[in-house]
């Protein structure tokens, strides 16, 4: 019999090709996000990263670009992005989800029906807005090709640097809702009411408190994500006090984890380099 290659499926005889390889990181930021993000851009995955994407190998900040000042941009003042699905997404995060005109019952919809889209577009993804709804992540539509990637962090270590760093990151003020950081469960709570009046920043909770909220999501998304056997792959980024997992060991475990996933890997790229 004719050896199967990685990547390709035989049906009747047919051969067909593999989805292509999809990066899902579904920790929250401030725990290596960023770290994995630049490795998977080295693995030439099609991938964004909050302001943060991958073209062509390399890593772009639109932020940085001079084209972020032209007419007709993005209201956040930041270059267009590649990825039209992702601005939308950055929008529904940043300006949508801050509006008094709509409530949380709009957001949800617009969320799920936004996500949908973006399953099908198929490009990887880290940090906010997608660590906010991790039932939509690990909805079927995600499940083809994909590798999602637990980046666990000390809880007291990571509340630390989030209120160092991004002390208004929001968690859910409503009660009733198991996971702080499901935005999407919230507004749907939300209904009627501004998505803005069910949220509150982390900086209003003790540190304590936010660190147990913080530990309890990890570990209510892994588990919902291994209850549906995806693969998750666990890079210990900080298994080392003060010394941080290399950048070639996080790219051989994501390797090592793409391994076990049906999907076809783009071609190898040159390490990312920052373009303004």
């Amino acid at each position: 019999t004719t050896p199967r290659r990685r990547g390709l499926s035989q049906t009747s005889g047919m051969v067909s090709p593999a989805p292509p390889c999809r990066l899902i990181v579904v920790s929250q930021g401030t725990s290596g996000t960023h770290s994995v993000f630049r490795a998977g851009c080295d693995l030439g995955l099609a991938m964004v990263h909050y302001h943060l994407e991958c073209r062509d190998g390399h890593v772009i900040d639109r932020r940085r670009s001079a084209l972020s000042r032209r007419p007709g941009g993005p209201r956040d003042g930041t270059q267009r992005s590649q990825y039209p699905l992702h601005e939308s997404m950055m929008d529904l995060w940043k300006n949508e989800r801050n509006s008094s005109s709509r409530s949380g019952d709009w957001w949800a919809t617009e969320a799920t029906r936004r996500m949908a889209a973006v399953a099908r577009a198929g490009y990887s993804m880290s940090d906010s807005p997608y660590t906010y709804l991790p039932s939509l992540l690990a909805d079927a539509g995600f499940a083809s090709g994909s590798l999602f990637a637990a980046v666990p962090r000390n809880s007291s270590s990571w509340v630390h640097s989030r209120l160092t760093d991004h002390s208004q990151a929001p968690v859910c003020a409503l009660t009733g809702v198991e996971d702080a950081f499901d935005l999407l469960a919230c507004m749907r709570k939300c209904g009627a009411a501004a998505p803005h009046t069910c949220t509150r920043p982390l900086s209003s909770l003790p540190p304590a408190d936010g660190a147990a909220l913080f530990e309890d999501s990890a570990r209510r998304v892994i588990g919902q994500l291994e209850a549906q056997s995806r693969a998750v792959q666990t890079i210990a980024l900080f298994a080392a006090p003060g010394q941080p997992l290399p950048h070639a060991e996080i790219v051989a475990a994501l390797r090592a984890g793409f391994a076990r996933v049906r999907c076809t890997m783009p071609a190898a790229r040159p390490p990312s380099w920052f373009l303004n």
